[in-house]
């Protein structure tokens, strides 16, 4: 009964590298292996991390060439339909339906028809407008495009 007790008392020393490296061979650790470990462990979380975002970033990146891809199409149908759409104002007018019905060779009465040979219109459909477009798209994209095209193996559908 008479032992007092009494508080531990604990003091914070600085402790140099090679202190703690003694400490470490007395307890049967080297502190080159904890270096080890903690690379080891970075490495991992830095492949986990790239496996884990990987998905999304494909998946944004397929998206956005989607994207593209489908602005170039709209603008060339755009196109073709404001052509169209033209056509139907001028075949709303007698002038225009005289024209169409020339072409066609009807005449008047009065009128006499001359056929005129070679000089055929090449008719574009949308379909070749539209992948013609598209080719022009993909020649023009940036190197780095068909670098990450590699990467994320994305193919247009």
């Amino acid at each position: 009964m008479g032992a007092s007790i009494r508080p531990a008392v604990y003091t914070q020393e600085k402790v140099g590298l090679r202190d703690r490296v003694r400490i470490a061979r007395r307890w049967g650790t080297g502190l080159h292996l904890n270096v080890w470990y903690v690379a080891i462990a970075v490495f991992l979380f830095a492949v986990l991390t790239v496996a884990a975002v990987m998905g999304p970033i494909r998946d944004y990146y397929t998206a956005w060439r989607e994207a593209g891809m489908l602005e170039v199409e709209y603008e060339v149908v755009s196109q073709i339909n404001e052509g169209l759409t033209k056509d139907v104002e001028r075949l709303n007018t007698l002038e225009g339906i005289e024209d169409e019905a020339r072409r066609r060779g009807y005449v008047y009465p009065d009128e006499e028809a001359i056929v005129v040979e070679g000089l055929e219109e090449e008719q574009v459909s949308e379909e070749d407008a539209v992948k013609a477009a598209l080719a022009e798209y993909e020649q023009n994209l940036p190197w780095y495009v068909h670098v990450l095209d590699d990467l994320f193996d994305y193919k247009h559908k």
